[in-house]
């Protein structure tokens, strides 16, 4: 359903946004995750898992180097794409009931909304499929027929014969 600017309550202008307390918890969410990331790997490193195992390193490797961009992606496609789906059936960018990160968003109509949601549809989907590239690539880089392996004298004094 169409929704003209006249008809909606208080004839507002822009998008609301998000509060200030959301955009801030969560860019802290991820500057927290990031930290987290970034001290745990090295005792991921040390375990005798990725250590012994024939391709332990290959699979650590892998699932941090390519495992996040791919989630991106999906995350992008699920956000994004839902929300362009949404404008594209309704006829109004951002979408009714929908708030946004930014201030002075303005509410388009029409094949102007259209034009924006296609945008957004085609953004998510070409970063679905270049985060898919990504990671085909990482798995071809540090797949199971790389040679990443333990050294030598860890693997004798550490891993089980």
């Amino acid at each position: 359903m169409l929704m003209k600017p006249d008809m909606l309550p208080e004839n507002p202008q822009y998008a609301p946004q998000y509060a200030i307390a959301f955009r801030l918890g969560f860019m802290a969410a991820a500057v927290i995750a990031l930290w987290a990331l970034e001290r745990i790997m090295p005792w991921l490193m040390q375990q005798p898992f990725w250590l012994c195992h024939p391709h332990g390193l290959s699979w650590l490797y892998y699932g941090l180097l390519a495992t996040p961009p791919l989630l991106t992606g999906i995350w992008a496609l699920a956000y994004r794409g839902r929300r362009a789906w949404q404008a594209l059936r309704t006829g109004q960018y951002p979408p009714p009931g929908s708030k946004v990160w930014l201030a002075g968003v303005r509410y388009a109509y029409g094949a102007a909304a259209q034009r924006r949601a296609g945008r957004d549809m085609a953004i998510a989907v070409l970063l679905l499929l270049s985060v898919t590239a990504v990671s085909l690539f990482m798995l071809h880089l540090f797949g199971p027929s790389s040679d990443l392996a333990a050294p030598a004298a860890y693997h004798a004094a550490h891993c089980p014969p």
